[in-house]
């Protein structure tokens, strides 16, 4: 049986930060369970140190079995946990329907949750765990026309500092990874729904002082790195990886334009 603390769940996992984190646990020795509603992509073959669930992070069935098959793959539950499935939606809070607040909060923050309440169990009774949330700069200053997804990503910036706060003394350290933009799938059905998507790509990565977007193997490094020894002093954190985002006035105009 591996060592809990090398055996990690990522949510989220066949596109993006989830799979380019999935990716970087395996390269650096880890066993690893993936979720996803979708099934592993081609490039990773489950088996050997790799398990695959495919279901809904917002159904309590996906993580009970997520659980089992993390027992019967590698007989223990995982001393990390990185959740990074989410759901965006575009509108205002005016044009945004309730159900579509309710979806985008079932996968962003009970999502969340469950993960948690599954998880944080076994590395309590183990004495220690790290869990690793991907949020957004979202969750630290509102986007126009984003409402649901800030909402999410605020709720889920104080999820971070509770679970945080609450279970420090039983060793387990969870922090938040705020990206900015990330160049994802994920990203491309925000481009879809807009009438230019090449000019509103190249609008996007003129606000980064950096002069571009994210690549998804940029946010996974600081997510695993979290998971590390080298990080254990750090909990309750939002670590900012924006290139430069944040730091920039236009940024913050449009904002609240």
């Amino acid at each position: 049986m591996p060592d809990p603390g090398r055996v990690g769940l990522v949510t989220g996992a066949a596109s993006g930060v989830g799979l380019a984190t999935t990716r970087l646990l395996l390269e650096r020795g880890h066993h690893v369970i993936g979720v996803d509603l979708a099934g592993p992509p081609g490039s990773l073959a489950p088996g050997g140190r790799l398990a695959w669930v495919a279901g809904d992070v917002s159904a309590e069935p996906t993580w009970a079995e997520a659980l089992r098959v993390a027992d019967r793959a590698f007989g223990t539950s995982p001393g990390v946990l990185v959740l990074n499935a989410a759901r965006l939606a575009v509108g205002t809070v005016l044009d945004t329907p309730v159900d579509t607040f309710r979806q985008v909060f079932d996968v962003n923050v009970y999502g969340a949750v469950l993960g948690l309440q599954a998880c944080l169990p076994g590395m309590i009774a183990r004495g220690g765990g790290a869990v690793v949330v991907t949020v957004s700069v979202n969750g630290l200053l509102a986007e126009q026309d984003l409402a649901a997804y800030n909402a999410s990503k605020g709720a889920l910036i104080q999820l971070v500092r509770s679970a945080a706060v609450d279970h420090a003394r039983s060793g387990v350290r969870v922090n938040a990874v705020c990206p900015s933009t990330i160049d994802t799938p994920f990203i491309q059905g925000q481009l879809d729904s807009v009438p230019d998507p090449e000019a509103f790509r190249r609008e996007m990565e003129a606000r980064h002082p950096l002069g571009r977007i994210l690549r998804p193997e940029e946010v996974a490094s600081v997510a695993v790195f979290l998971t590390t020894p080298e990080a254990s002093g750090m909990t309750g954190a939002s670590v900012v990886v924006d290139c430069g985002l944040l730091a920039s006035p236009d940024f913050v105009t449009a904002a609240r334009a």
